[in-house]
């Protein structure tokens, strides 16, 4: 029940010797490696006291002695059993650090874990994403290849013009009706030589979605034409006719 710091017991005593408590004292584990110190007036031979110290004596002081000597070792003793329990404390401390540290040690690692999944399965959607943007740039491009190849390889006339009225691609038979190649030019100016949008013009029809067919009569040389205008819009948002 209570912390001892040394133990000093007299060879001599009554129904028990010093040397028969020093050895119950050496069976037990809380008290296994206290420090004792013998004393006695009787037992002072070579023989016994040479059986003093195989019993765990630290030290075997024959009486009378000194009893400053004696507290002076007693003080030794005392301020090594301090040390001991200073020593023992911060031992416990670290363990309970290193416990403490051990465990977010394995909460980083479980983070990192997560964190890692996390990453990976970011990174497999991406590349699914970036194959899927792929595939469909690649279907866009086979298609539009396509749609050129059949508007260039018609006898009608195709243009594209973006909302600003500014064409931006005539087909061989536009550029043959026109004489030159008008890319990037205003489309009523180049078509019919207006300055300013023609009145027919659909534009506002074409933003809500609605193709147009009809037909006009073209001012620059009064011939009927019959046309037919949808909107197409591309992938940056951009709106052509």
């Amino acid at each position: 029940k209570h912390d001892v710091a040394l133990a000093i017991l007299d060879v001599n005593m009554p129904g028990m010797s010093g040397f028969e408590l020093a050895e119950v004292i050496q069976k037990n584990k809380w008290s296994k490696h206290l420090p004792i110190i013998f004393l006695s007036a009787d037992f002072t031979d070579d023989q016994n006291i040479f059986l003093g110290y195989t019993k765990g004596a630290v030290d075997y002081i024959i009486k009378p002695f000194n009893s400053t000597v004696l507290l002076s070792k007693i003080a030794v003793f005392l301020d090594l059993y301090e040390q001991r329990k200073l020593l023992e404390e911060e031992i416990a401390k670290r363990t309970e650090v290193e416990k403490e540290l051990r465990l977010i040690q394995g909460q980083l690692e479980d983070r990192v874990k997560e964190r890692t999944e996390e990453l990976s399965n970011t990174n497999e959607r991406l590349r699914e994403e970036i194959n899927e943007r792929i595939s469909i740039q690649e279907k866009l491009s086979l298609s539009e290849k396509k749609f050129r190849s059949m508007i260039e390889s018609m006898e009608d006339m195709a243009y594209i013009s973006d909302s600003n009225r500014k064409i931006i691609y005539l087909n061989p038979a536009m550029v043959k009706f026109l004489g030159r190649d008008a890319t990037g030019e205003i489309c009523h100016k180049a078509l019919h030589c207006m300055n300013s949008p023609c009145s027919w013009c659909t534009w506002q029809d074409l933003r809500k979605e609605r193709p147009m067919k009809y037909m006009y009569k073209n001012p620059s040389n009064d011939r009927y034409y019959h046309v037919s205008n949808s909107i197409t819009r591309q992938e940056e948002g951009i709106t052509h006719k």
